[in-house]
């Protein structure tokens, strides 16, 4: 059930899939994120009408992951997202790729049976690095911060202390690990840590509000597979074997509402990501020792 967390600030955090928000300033409503599934997106969209008459000024996306931008065009508002997602999102055909609908059907087959490949929504805003919006009493600022992609943002309002992750955070449930760049990932949860003291509440982009003290875990998890991976180059391990730490890591956080195929395949992919990312990394490391 939605939630009016402070005044004009609301959050729903049980459609399946993503958590979606609402901030209302002045005339104007900005929304955060879309529901993943045809059914919850037509709901959340009847429900910010009766918070506010008139279309939302905009609709910001944490991401340009299917699971966000499929069902954008039931909120009916301009698309802000940062640049690079933007541009990834330009470069897609003119519907949707039918392995976003599988991937959500399998999420969920039964909403899943709903999704169509539907023309892709445009985005009429972007943004490199930030962008921030005052209104009243209030300032609204748009960041990049790469997380389970590099293009990953989130949504600040300093004012109240609250903070929308996006997936960068989730909450008793399994981070999604498959597209990360897991040093830069790593690199937004310290920064966010060495301010604890500029947020009180955390919206995730699954699971229950919470506080800083879910970015601990979450920050935890992706240096252990980073140590994982080292472990396992040093070693001389042929990659194939990296599926052996997949029983492992599934075991860290809840699997559940997921499937539980679907997070092992999220993970090998995850784990691939980071091996790529060492062996470059070491890679440039000894070319820079050579050179010296």
């Amino acid at each position: 059930m939605m939630k009016e967390i402070v005044k004009g600030i609301y959050v729903e955090t049980e459609y399946e899939g993503v958590n979606v928000g609402a901030i209302q300033v002045a005339d104007d409503l900005i929304c955060i994120d879309s529901p993943s599934y045809p059914r919850d997106a037509r709901q959340w969209s009847t429900i910010l009408g009766s918070i506010h008459s008139r279309p939302a000024r905009f609709l910001f996306l944490t991401d340009c992951h299917g699971d966000r931008l499929l069902n954008t065009r039931w909120l009916n508002a301009p698309l802000v997202i940062q640049q690079e997602a933007a541009e990834q999102i330009r470069e897609l055909k003119r519907r949707y790729p039918q392995e976003w609908l599988n991937s959500l059907s399998r999420r969920n087959p039964a909403a899943g049976k709903e999704l169509s490949s539907s023309p892709i929504e445009k985005v009429t805003m972007s943004f490199s690095k930030e962008m921030k919006i005052v209104v009243d009493d209030m300032s609204i600022v748009l960041r990049n911060e790469p997380g389970p992609s590099p293009s990953s943002s989130w949504l600040y309002i300093p004012e109240r202390k609250i903070l929308f992750t996006g997936d960068s955070i989730v909450v008793g449930t399994h981070p999604l690990i498959s597209e990360m760049n897991s040093k830069q990932w790593i690199e937004s949860l310290r920064k966010l840590s060495e301010h604890d003291d500029m947020v009180d509440v955390i919206v995730p982009g699954r699971g229950p509000m919470t506080d800083m003290s879910s970015v601990g875990p979450v920050l935890d998890y992706l240096l252990h597979i980073q140590n994982l991976v080292r472990e396992h180059i040093k070693a001389g391990k042929m990659r194939e074997s990296l599926a052996d730490y997949v029983e492992e890591l599934i075991n860290c956080f809840p699997v559940d509402p997921l499937p539980a195929d679907w997070i092992k395949e999220q993970i090998i992919s995850g784990l691939n990501s980071v091996y790529q990312e060492i062996l470059v990394e070491d890679y440039f490391d000894s070319s820079i020792l050579e050179q010296t």
